[in-house]
């Protein structure tokens, strides 16, 4: 029994460890399963923040920075063609999206696997630094090209340099926390509402034009448009044309040609030089103001004041007080518009930015020969120089450039000029854009001379603003092509000038010349252009003036003028009619001692929506040579009010 109970007890005690065995075999079990748990948790957590990481950089690049740009200026941009151009942008995203997803997929398992999500996420990084807090001031873009070339600084250098490091530290521990991954659908949540609301812009605008648009756009059909273009332009002969450009033989015509960007410095050399007498024969009964100032640097703060006079300059409008910038601007303009056409003119206008015609038209008496859409302008240009664009294509989704611009948001300082290329855009597709040539050149060739009624028109050409499309010859250049920006600017001025001095022959040939008074004059100075001038700003406007029935040769006059004065000069037309509101008297009949007052446009987004201009860098021109800094001085803008013999203000506190 003993032996039994011993060997009973043997076998218990074997049992026991054969149990033991088992139980650590089932721990080693459960501790491997939860270890593969975790290891498949991590795994799909990695998965789930690399596709985050993915999508915040495609929408980034595809939806979100391209979309803010389109929305800044949707002017610049055809109608039809706005949908479609978001459709675009959010294909393109997902395409992105998608592509990388399954280029990764092929390394996902790989050792090397995880420095691939490293770089990812030091992407993201980087462009998020470089896309909210780093953004650099350019200027303002327009279509596409901005104001200022983009340069690097010492400052700019050490920037890139810190942030370049910051991003590959945090890069790298980012990854490390399961929060992470929460930041990532934020970021990707904000971008997605901004974008939402810039669409809400989008739809909102297309709605609104949609509405009030009164240009029919000529159809696409190549035999319509070419039938359209030869009948117009045989039309100069059988007294039938635009009338947008259609003047009178017996009675006042009042012509007003605004060349947006034009450079006074650079228009004084190119009379000066006598290289171009030939083509300055033409403009008989002219004078050439070589002291004519503009009062700010850019279009938005001065342009009403060119048509509307000084009551419209940017420092006055700030002193006012009003609904909005955009608002007053359409004021300006309508109310001068309104002014000639209770004067029994025929009005007719060729308007650009920043007027918005959503604003302007329900101000304006009569708008039937008012332009914002010169779609059909551009159609007759095209047919007519289908050989010379062939080889371009007209591409009205600017996918290439928009993608190009959110790559050149999202890099640091350091490489963004190789992304611009002066312009040209690492990604150009050879677009031919042809919006500011073709309007003057339909204003060369459709030209009449029918209407029994006096005229006042007012063109906004922007052939002498950039982006600089065509030489001195008028000839179309390649846009992907890297050019010397002031080079470029020259040559769009003498074209520019070309075009003039055949438009004054044909109203020669077509007896209405005589009794046309004509303005030639720019908003501001070339952007390049600052060195001229003391202030070190460009406030060199272009100015000519004929007036009526003066046939000698151009003169250089040296009278201090400012653009605002020429509303002062034709208002005096119907002054005993119906006098042009808050216009001064013909300048040049009350010449008087006078300061003007300059500063500096500060370029903001909502400017016009606002109710304010931001301007600073004040200076006084106190009269004599504009290039002489002994007539110039800084002005503090809390002394501006104590000056005595100011002009440029309308008001005294």
């Amino acid at each position: 029994m003993k032996l039994d109970s011993t060997n009973k007890v043997i076998a218990s005690d074997s049992e026991a460890i054969h149990t033991k065995d088992s139980k650590m075999d089932c721990h080693d079990l459960d501790s491997n399963k939860s270890k593969s748990r975790n290891d498949n948790q991590n795994a799909t957590t990695q998965d789930s923040i690399t596709k985050w990481i993915l999508a915040n950089i495609s929408f980034m690049l595809l939806v979100f920075s391209p979309l803010n740009v389109y929305v800044s200026g949707l002017y610049e941009f055809e109608l039809d063609y706005m949908l479609p151009t978001i459709l675009v942008l959010f294909g393109s995203f997902l395409l992105l999206y998608f592509s990388l997803i399954y280029l990764c997929s092929f390394f996902n398992g790989f050792r090397f696997y995880k420095f691939i999500v490293i770089f990812f996420n030091i992407l993201l990084l980087v462009g998020f630094c470089y896309t909210f807090i780093f953004v650099g001031d350019y200027g303002l873009m327009s279509y596409f090209i901005f104001d200022r070339l983009p340069s690097v600084s010492e400052i700019q250098r050490v920037i890139d340099i810190f942030v370049i490091i910051c991003c590959i530290v945090l890069g790298y521990f980012l990854l490390k926390f399961r929060f992470y991954i929460n930041i990532l659908k934020v970021l990707f949540i904000v971008m997605f509402c901004i974008s939402s609301l810039n669409i809400y812009k989008v739809v909102e605008y297309i709605i609104t034009h949609k509405n009030i648009e009164s240009t029919p756009v000529i159809a696409n059909d190549s035999e319509a448009i070419q039938k359209e273009d030869s009948n117009k332009i045989q039309n100069l002969d059988s007294k039938q044309s635009d009338p947008v450009f259609n003047f009178s033989t017996t009675q006042k015509n009042i012509l007003v040609i605004l060349l947006d960007n034009a450079d006074g410095y650079f228009m004084k050399e190119h009379i000066e030089s006598k290289k171009y007498d030939n083509l300055f024969n033409s403009f008989k009964g002219f004078r050439f103001y070589k002291n004519a100032l503009s009062t700010s640097t850019f279009t938005l703060p001065t342009l009403t004041s060119v048509i509307a006079g000084k009551y419209y300059t940017a420092y006055n409008i700030n002193h006012r007080q009003i609904d909005s910038v955009q608002e007053e601007i359409a004021k300006g303009f309508a109310m001068i518009f309104n002014a000639f056409y209770d004067s029994s003119f025929n009005i007719a206008a060729i308007l650009d930015n920043p007027l918005d015609e959503r604003y302007f038209k329900p101000l304006v008496k009569d708008s039937n020969n008012i332009i914002f859409n010169a779609t059909k302008y551009e159609n007759l240009y095209r047919q007519a120089h289908k050989d010379e664009l062939k080889n371009l294509i007209s591409n009205p989704i600017p996918l290439a450039n928009l993608f190009s611009v959110s790559v050149f948001k999202f890099v640091p300082y350091s490489f963004r000029s190789s992304i611009y290329k002066g312009g040209a855009w690492l990604f150009n597709t050879r677009y031919a854009q042809v919006y500011s040539i073709a309007k003057m050149d339909a204003f060369q060739k459709l030209i009449s001379n029918t209407q029994n009624k006096p005229t006042f028109k007012f063109f906004h050409f922007d052939v002498t603003h950039n982006p600089y499309f065509v030489d001195s010859n008028c000839k179309y250049v390649v846009t992907n092509k890297e050019r010397d920006m002031m080079d470029a600017h020259k040559q769009t001025e003498i074209c520019s000038l070309k075009i003039l001095a055949n438009v004054f022959e044909k109203m020669k040939k077509l007896d209405i010349y005589d009794n046309t008074q004509i303005f030639i004059v720019s908003d501001h100075g070339a952007m390049m252009q600052t060195f001229a001038l003391p202030s070190k700003l460009n406030h060199a406007a272009t100015l000519f003036y004929k007036p009526f029935n003066a046939s000698d040769n151009l003169q250089i006059d040296s009278t201090n003028v400012v653009n605002y004065d020429i509303a002062s000069i034709y208002c005096e037309n119907i002054s005993a009619l119906s006098p042009c509101p808050n216009v001064d008297s013909n300048i040049l009949e009350n010449s008087r001692e006078r300061k003007i007052l300059t500063y500096k446009f500060v370029p903001q987004k909502d400017t016009p929506k606002g109710k304010i201009i931001k301007i600073d860098d004040y200076h006084i021109f106190k009269g004599g040579d504009i290039y002489d800094s002994k007539n110039w001085e800084v002005v503090k803008e809390s002394d501006i009010n104590k000056i005595q013999n100011l002009d440029s203000i309308t008001f005294r506190f």
